[in-house]
């Protein structure tokens, strides 16, 4: 988006086109201007870049899809850089293994 808030084509949506030609002069200082005043000691746009594109995923939407909204040409840059596994990820497979784990040993008779 630009600074008037409308896109290249004067609407007020915002496309992948508008991406490749709209650069904000200055965008460092204004997102640390604005990380300061929330009271953000540390963090990069990328931080919230990457927080997004990771819950787009997990909201549902296709890897093709988070893909091309990141603006990634390869898989492997969504997959490396964005689509981290969350802790809540890793204790659901935990649990699931578990599970996965106690039926069978039920079903076979073992610890009785």
């Amino acid at each position: 988006m630009t600074r008037q808030g409308k896109s290249k084509r004067k609407k007020n949506t915002w496309s992948l086109k508008d991406a490749n030609n709209s650069v904000i002069n200055g965008f460092t200082g204004m997102f640390n201007e604005i990380r300061t005043k929330a009271g953000l000691k540390k963090g990069t746009f990328h931080d919230i870049r990457r927080t997004a594109i990771t819950n787009w995923f997990y909201a549902g939407l296709e890897i093709t899809e988070v893909m091309r909204l990141a603006g990634h040409s390869k898989y492997d840059t969504t997959l490396k850089y964005y689509l981290s596994v969350s802790d809540d990820l890793v204790d659901r497979a935990r649990q699931a293994v578990r599970h996965s784990v106690s039926r069978e040993m039920l079903e076979r008779g073992v610890g009785e």
